[in-house]
């Protein structure tokens, strides 16, 4: 048995309703499909934020160098292209 549906009205740029209108999915299974990925990338982005604040709170700021340490190893990750489009690291 599939879950009950809700129905919504919402409004789409035209462009992008023909680009996925020949798409064999339904469009309402495609933009379920974004919304999850969406509500997500959000659930990742505010464990990572608590995550962050307990080890603050644990151990302090990082100082100006770790910062930037830590940056430029992002900024390397980044250039090589080794994060994918959700900007999650790949293997």
């Amino acid at each position: 048995m599939s879950t009950p549906k809700v129905r919504k009205t919402i409004t789409l740029d035209p462009d992008l309703v023909a680009e996925f209108e020949g798409d064999p999915a339904a469009l309402s299974a495609t933009v379920n499909a974004v919304l999850r990925a969406e509500k997500q990338r959000r659930e990742d982005q505010a464990a990572l934020a608590t995550h962050v604040a307990d080890l603050v709170e644990a151990y302090g700021e990082p100082d100006p160098e770790t910062r930037a340490t830590v940056a430029a190893v992002f900024d390397s990750v980044r250039a090589d292209g080794s994060a994918d489009n959700s900007g999650r690291m790949s293997a």
